[in-house]
């Protein structure tokens, strides 16, 4: 994923930054735009208040999975951030902004079970002791949900496109949580990454790569 992006900007700083900016946050003028923005995939909307001011809306969801075959489990971790910012450009040439913001953070974990005990006990794991020729089968689920600040600095701009290339960094302040994943069966690993996933669940650190069309 890193050696992805790395290539990503590298593509975009040599095809874009190479022209002369036409900067969303010096013109009167609405934009769309897709890409990644932490914590995910995301679908954005800005709305340019005049130079230097620029208001960022946007949604963004992360979904990270898990699974396996050798004994039936999926573990699915995934998050979600509606979210507004305001971006102020310092500069009328260079089309760097700073800027912040917040909005509502969710986060949802399923972790689907299904262990096979077999017959013979020396395949089996500890869990299916006196439980031979049966199935274990559990759905756990995890949820929180709660407010995210954050902090942003970037760059945006190009001929025609728009591109926005950039990072986050910010917290969650969670205002409510059902974390079960102590109650994941323990077999194989699954517990320690339901709990890995979860304790991941709201990290809002990451880049902002997007590309847009305005009107």
């Amino acid at each position: 994923m890193k050696a992805r992006l790395a290539l990503l900007l590298t593509f975009l700083s040599s095809s874009v930054l190479a022209q002369t900016p036409e900067l969303l946050g010096n013109e009167s003028m609405h934009g769309v735009s897709f890409g990644l923005e932490a914590p995910g995939i995301a679908l954005s909307y800005d709305l340019t208040l005049g130079p230097p001011l620029q208001l960022h809306f946007f949604g963004a969801l992360n979904t990270d999975r898990s699974s396996s075959l050798l004994n039936g489990t999926d573990i699915q971790t995934t998050r979600s951030l509606v979210g507004a910012s305001v971006r102020f450009f310092p500069s009328d040439e260079w089309g760097v902004f700073i800027g912040g913001g917040g909005g509502s953070f969710s986060a949802r974990q399923t972790v689907d079970q299904s262990i096979t005990c077999f017959t013979l006990t020396a395949l089996n794991p500890s869990i299916c002791t006196g439980k031979e020729g049966s199935t274990l089968a559990q759905t756990t689920t995890s949820e929180l949900s709660g407010t995210a600040v954050f902090g942003e600095v970037g760059w945006q701009g190009g001929n025609g496109l728009y591109f926005t290339l950039g990072a986050r960094a910010g917290s969650v302040s969670v205002a409510e949580e059902t974390d079960r994943t102590d109650e994941v069966l323990d077999v194989s690993d699954d517990r320690q990454t339901a709990d890995d996933q979860w304790a991941n669940a709201r990290a809002l650190s990451g880049a902002v790569v997007t590309m847009g069309v305005h009107f």
